[in-house]
C-alpha cells in the first residue's frame, strides 16, 4: 500500500513539474519571444505519460494544455487563432485518446497473460516430474518445485534462473546432452534419455530426461527414477525379497505367466489402473490392458528378441475407460527351449507428465496466436545499462507482423538492433519510461 501511495505521489509530482514548465514555455514563447510554435512539442511529453500513467483519466492533462495554448495565443500574442492552432489542439486530444486507448488494450491482455501465467505455474508446481523451461540459448526461464528438489539441499529458484545450463550442469557438454538439446531447438524432433547418472553434486540417482521443442526454446522433462531402478536391481535378486519390495514401492508391478495372462500385481499397479483389489486382474490377459494393440505385439516381439526392454512410454486403459500412461520396464523368462515362462513389468505413471507436456504446447500456441494476430504493434526490448546501472540503450529482440505497419520498418531488419541505431538518434526514445517498466514492471 505505501508502495503504491509513493508511486501515485510521484507521477503526481513529475505531472505537476511537467505542467509548470508547459505554462512557463508557452508565457516564454509567446509573451518574450512571439513565437508561436515549436515549444508546443514538449506539450506531448506530460499528455503521453498521463495517458500511460492514468489511461483516459490523462485526457484531462490534453485538455488543460490545449486550453494553455489557446490562452496563450489570446492573451499573451493577441492574435487570431489559425487553423494550424486548431489542429495542433486537436492533435493533443487524438494522440491522448490513442495512447490512453492502447494502453489499456494492453493492460488488459497483459491481465489475461497474467492469469494464463498463474495457472500454469499452479500446474507445473503440482506435477510429479521436475519441469525446465529453457530459452534459445538454453538459459533456464523457469522450473517448478520438483525440478527445483532435483538440484542440491539449499538450491533456490533464484540460484538457477536466468543462468545458462553449462554453469548448472557442469558435465552436460561433455555427456553429449548439450549438442541434443541443440538439435531438438534446430530440427523440432524429440529428444528421449532413458536413464541419466547425473554429476556427483546432484546426488546417487537416476533420470530420465524427455527434451522437447517449446517455441523457439526448449521443454525438459525430467523423472527421478532412482527407486525405478533401485527396483530393477532387486528384481535380480531372489523372488521372496523381490515380493516383499514391490508390494511396498510406489511403482507399479506385474508378472504375467506363460499365457500372457497377469499372475501377479501389487497393489500401486491396481490402483493405477482403477481397480479395488489384485483378484479383479488376476487371469486377465495383459493384452486386453493396452489402448493400442499394436503397441502391445511390437513389445512383445521385442522381448521374445533381446529379452527385455526399458522405459517405454505406454499407453493402457483404466477400469473406468479412461487412458492410463505409464513408463515401463520389462523382461521376459524363457527355459532351455525357448518357450516363454514369465514376463514381469515395473512401471510408473506418467499420465500427469503427458498432461502437463500438453499443456505446454497450448501455452506457447496461444500466446504466439495472440502476439501474432494484434492489430497494435508490439516490441519486446532489452535494455543495455552501463557499468553503472544506467540505461543507456535498447535492444528491439522481437517485434510482431503489426509493428511493420506502425514504424514503417520491415521486422527483421529492426530486430537485434539497438534503438540509436534502428532510429538514427543519439538518446534510444522513450528509453527512461521503458526502462522504469523493466524494473518496475508498472506501465
Amino acid at each position: 500500500m505505501g508502495i503504491k501511495f509513493e508511486k501515485k505521489s510521484y507521477r503526481i509530482v513529475v505531472m505537476a513539474i511537467l505542467l509548470a514548465v508547459s505554462c512557463f514555455m508557452t508565457y516564454y514563447f509567446h509573451r518574450v519571444l512571439g513565437l508561436g510554435t515549436v515549444f508546443t512539442h514538449f506539450f506531448y511529453i506530460p499528455i503521453i505519460l498521463a495517458s500511460l500513467w492514468w489511461k483516459r483519466r490523462g485526457l484531462l492533462v490534453a485538455a488543460f494544455l490545449a486550453a494553455v495554448l489557446i490562452f496563450g495565443h489570446l492573451v499573451f500574442r493577441e492574435v487570431v487563432l489559425t487553423i494550424n492552432d486548431y489542429i495542433r489542439v486537436a492533435m493533443f486530444i487524438v494522440i491522448a485518446f490513442f495512447v490512453a486507448w492502447l494502453s489499456e488494450q494492453i493492460a488488459m491482455r497483459e491481465g489475461k497473460l497474467r492469469v494464463n501465467e498463474e495457472r500454469f505455474s499452479s500446474f507445473m508446481d503440482s506435477a510429479i516430474d521436475g519441469f525446465f523451461l529453457l530459452d534459445s540459448e538454453l538459459d533456464y526461464v523457469e522450473i517448478n518445485k520438483v525440478g527445483l528438489q532435483i538440484f542440491p539441499a539449499g538450491t533456490k529458484k533464484e540460484d538457477i534462473i536466468g543462468k545458462n545450463i553449462v554453469k548448472i550442469v557442469h558435465d552436460i557438454k561433455e555427456s553429449g546432452r548439450y549438442d541434443r538439446y541443440r538439435e531438438v531447438i534446430k530440427t523440432g524432433k524429440p529428444f528421449f534419455v532413458d536413464d541419466i547418472v547425473p554429476h556427483p553434486k546432484f546426488g546417487d540417482r537416476h533420470l530420465a530426461v524427455k527434451a522437447f521443442k517449446v517455441g523457439k526454446g526448449l521443454g525438459i522433462v525430467v523423472t527421478d527414477i532412482t527407486e525405478l531402478k533401485k527396483t530393477e536391481e532387486a528384481l535380480k535378486k531372489s523372488e521372496e525379497k523381490y515380493r516383499e519390495l514391490i508390494e511396498s514401492t510406489k511403482d507399479g508391478v506385474m508378472i504375467s505367466d506363460s499365457d500372457g495372462k497377469v499372475s501377479f500385481i501389487n497393489l500401486s499397479y491396481v490402483e493405477m489402473l482403477g481397480y479395488k483389489s489384485p483378484e479383479e486382474l488376476i487371469g486377465k490377459p495383459v493384452a486386453e490392458l493396452y489402448a493400442k494393440p499394436e503397441q502391445r505385439k511390437k513389445i512383445f516381439k521385442e522381448m521374445m528378441g533381446k529379452g527385455s526392454f526399458k522405459n517405454l512410454e505406454i499407453e493402457l486403459i483404466k477400469k473406468d475407460g479412461n487412458s492410463l500412461y505409464i513408463l515401463a520396464s520389462g523382461t521376459i523368462h524363457k527355459d532351455k527351449k525357448g518357450n516363454v515362462i514369465k514376463g514381469e513389468g515395473i512401471v510408473r505413471d506418467i499420465t500427469e507428465q503427458k498432461k502437463a507436456e500438453e499443456m505446454l504446447r497450448e501455452s506457447e500456441e496461444k500466446y504466439h496466436s495472440l502476439y501474432s494476430k494484434m492489430a497494435e504493434g508490439v516490441y519486446l526490448h532489452e535494455i543495455i545499462y552501463d557499468e553503472s546501472g544506467q540505461a543507456v540503450d535498447y535492444r528491439i529482440i522481437d517485434a510482431n507482423p503489426a509493428s511493420e505497419i506502425h514504424l514503417d520498418i520491415k521486422r527483421e531488419n529492426a530486430i537485434n538492433k539497438l534503438a540509436t541505431e534502428l532510429y538514427g538518434t543519439d538518446k534510444a526514445p522513450f528509453l527512461e519510461i521503458y526502462a522504469k517498466v523493466a524494473e518496475t514492471g508498472i506501465v
